[in-house]
């Protein structure tokens, strides 16, 4: 099972802002076909094994400065967290989704 690390803010950032550089990479067309599809398999490596995958999709999915192809896939790391391996997550994780998710769209009274 999946279990919840604690781990700094910057451990998070840190690893959150190198999938970010991944992804952008992917966005160059100058990028070789061959190394795109190393970076995709990198990320769906990640994607699937990483216990950072709901941290750094949180963490992604809030950077307003960041391009809209890191953003989704910071949404998309919450995705697959929620359909794949929500059976598998703690408690607390659990928590931590619904609330993290929750602050990504406020709610707003009319």
């Amino acid at each position: 099972t999946y279990q919840c690390i604690y781990l700094t803010m910057t451990d998070v950032a840190q690893v959150a802002e190198e999938l970010a550089r991944v992804i952008e990479l992917t966005m160059d067309p100058c990028l070789p076909q061959s190394q795109r599809l190393e970076v995709y398999t990198a990320c769906d490596r990640f994607k699937e094994t990483s216990p950072l995958c709901v941290q750094c999709g949180l963490y992604l999915a809030r950077q307003q400065n960041a391009s809209d192809s890191v953003r989704r896939f910071g949404l998309q790391l919450l995705e697959h967290c929620v359909k794949d391996r929500w059976n598998q997550i703690s408690q607390q994780e659990k928590i931590f989704i619904k609330v993290g998710y929750k602050s990504l769209f406020p709610c707003r009274n009319p």
